[in-house]
């Protein structure tokens, strides 16, 4: 009973904090831009905070279901199916969607994804074999892969290049509460139900989006001559990866990679993995894991609407990035060696801070300087590489905590800092970069100005559409 207690209040907590910050911001929005630029802004924003919160109600609710009729290997079939699929129709997506409106694209996406959570009813009254559930969900996990790059991009591309970053914090915080609402009405649900209406209310949440599918802006129609021939093989393998050939190809966006990854490593697991780890090391009682959590991720909103602002400029010189990562570091520590709740509470506080803060630098600049003709697939490439970063994390914390001594934690920890300070010091196309000035037309054209050769599938790209 305490341990619900504590999680809902800092659910409460942080909802009203991020929804206190997010309505301040765009009211900010408001009064400096049109009608026309803040309306898509706003529309995007809500089909945002919706999908987190489908997404987030979805993940729940569905485990629990499958494992009451199914059992634990029933659902780590689903889970491992799904993850597959993931993987798949990512690259594949991207390279699909960049060849046509993406609002209509973004329109079809989340009517299948409103289809599969209706008959996701269907499928619970069908016979017993997960094996229906799995085909049911990898079609929502393939619209999934195909609304997820574009709702990564759409700060870039909806406000003044002046408020784009802005813009990725209001988002941030958006998907931060959407997340925590859906694991919350998923709860609510359960407890209030059964299992078979808790499933339509999944379905009722998802229907929520389709009003505002109305509202999403739409390119006017162009007259295309006929339909695209279908590619060669290398030529559809070639552009279903040209998201991780231009990460790979381009030195500042490959910098960013690598720390975002070491990034993911060092914070994914910490929520699933290492609080539990911490709480059991700690000898503390179950009933602190929802506060525990709870300050990791109030860390992470406070990181993002708070901190970003004041250390914005730090973070854009080489020294004050390494400093950054430092302070991560010394915060994983001081929570590993941690024997009482509020120091460890103190801990995953600061890492949810600094982690933030690192994961929001650069964010609108590199949007702004890749083409926007190319920035869905490199948006894909980003998610792939985010969950490989999650899975190393889940590893590498996993036999860190088996190897019983605290040497493998130290020496993770040493690692992440010490790759991350490395790079930056060896890096210097990122910090030219980042002291671009202002993020008007040197930004935007940073990448094409000085890699024109890297980004012939991209005219390829403009010439296919304008046919």
């Amino acid at each position: 009973m305490v341990a619900t207690i504590d999680v809902r209040s800092w659910l409460l907590f942080s909802a009203s904090l991020g929804f206190s910050r997010l309505l301040s911001a765009s009211l900010s929005f408001s009064r400096p831009l049109s009608a026309r630029t803040v309306s898509p802004l706003f529309v995007y924003l809500s089909l945002d905070w919706l999908l987190a919160a489908y997404l987030g109600m979805w993940n729940a609710m569905v485990p629990i279901v499958l494992l009451g009729r199914f059992g634990t290997a029933g659902v780590v079939a689903y889970e491992i199916a799904l993850a597959a699929c993931a993987v798949i129709a990512l690259p594949v997506a991207a390279s699909w969607t960049e060849r046509l409106s993406r609002g209509r694209v973004m329109q079809w996406a989340c009517v299948i994804l409103v289809l599969s959570g209706m008959s996701r009813l269907v499928v619970e009254a069908a016979p017993q074999s997960v094996t229906f559930w799995i085909l049911n969900d990898m079609v929502a996990v393939a619209a999934f892969a195909v609304i997820q790059p574009l709702l990564g991009v759409y700060p870039a591309e909806t406000v003044e290049a002046a408020r784009v970053l802005d813009a990725f914090r209001l988002k941030r915080v958006t998907v931060n509460l959407g997340r925590i609402s859906g694991p919350l009405l998923a709860g609510v649900a359960l407890l209030l139900c059964t299992q078979q209406y808790a499933l339509w209310c999944v379905a009722a949440l998802g229907c929520c989006v389709l009003p505002l599918l109305l509202r999403l802006p739409l390119p006017p129609p162009s007259n295309q001559a006929g339909a695209w021939p279908p590619p060669a093989a290398s030529t559809w393998f070639r552009r279903a990866f040209a998201g991780f050939a231009l990460k790979i190809r381009l030195p500042a966006e490959r910098f960013f990679t690598l720390c975002d990854m070491l990034l993911g490593v060092a914070t994914a697991g910490i929520v699933p993995l290492l609080i539990p780890q911490l709480m059991r090391q700690a000898a503390l009682p179950a009933s602190q894991v929802g506060w525990l959590i709870g300050g990791f991720v109030i860390g992470s909103m406070a990181g993002v609407v708070i901190f970003h602002p004041i250390l914005s400029r730090t973070l854009q010189r080489r020294l004050g990035y390494v400093a950054i990562w430092a302070a991560l570091g010394i915060s994983l520590a001081v929570a590993t060696v941690a024997d009482t709740a509020v120091l460890l509470g103190t801990g995953l506080i600061a890492t949810g801070i600094f982690g933030a803060c690192l994961s929001m630098n650069g964010i609108d600049r590199r949007v702004i300087a890749m083409p926007s003709s190319v920035r869905i697939r490199v948006a894909s490439a980003t998610l792939l590489t985010t969950q490989v970063a999650s899975m190393l994390s889940f590893a590498l914390y996993g036999v860190s905590y088996d190897a019983d001594t605290m040497d493998g934690r130290w020496g993770l920890y040493g690692g992440l800092v010490g790759i991350a300070a490395l790079s930056a010091c060896l890096a210097s196309e990122p910090w030219r970069l980042l002291g671009e000035t202002g993020s008007g037309e040197g930004v935007e054209r940073f990448y094409t100005d000085r890699y024109p050769e890297a980004f012939d599938d991209a005219e390829q790209v403009r010439r296919d559409v304008a046919a």
